[in-house]
């Protein structure tokens, strides 16, 4: 049964808390005591907004599933805004160019709205991590919506 933690907060904080359920489920499977998980090993996934990218919590989630090599997908969905900054106003580098810094985060980068490169690269990585167990990350590239800058 799909377990998801909600967190409602500042950006980028539920990095932490995903990252910790990774540990968690590399414990169970380290000590041999993940029976209830089966043949289908789990896969923790952390979706953020890239302008989330820039926060402190983000960087130590990254730094210890690279480390660590926990089970996890981060997914960034990238629309180059913000709640109300363009991604030019408020990053040096992209998700792309940020992520390579990560030894041990494997990068796919994707056109978010195209649905069969979206669906077979998620498919992919979702099984690649059940059988290597390690972190990826997906850069998702999507459209910007129109409701977004009515806030600006």
């Amino acid at each position: 049964m799909p377990k998801i933690p909600h967190q409602s907060s500042a950006t980028g904080m539920q990095a932490i808390p995903t990252t910790g359920v990774a540990m968690g489920v590399q414990y169970l499977e380290q000590q041999n005591i993940a029976e209830e998980f089966g043949k289908n090993k789990p896969v923790v996934v952390c979706s953020i907004g890239d302008a989330a990218m820039t926060e402190g919590e983000i960087s130590e989630a990254l730094h210890m599933a690279a480390l660590k090599q926990f089970p996890i997908l981060y997914f960034v969905q990238d629309n180059e805004w913000d709640i109300s900054a363009h991604a030019s106003e408020i990053r040096a580098n992209d998700v792309s160019q940020y992520i390579q810094g990560f030894k041990g985060i494997e990068l796919r980068t994707i056109e978010g709205n195209n649905f069969i490169e979206s669906y077979t690269t998620i498919k992919e990585v979702l099984e690649t991590i059940r059988k290597e167990r390690r972190p990826f990350m997906i850069h998702a590239k999507v459209p910007l919506w129109g409701i977004i800058l009515q806030g600006t």
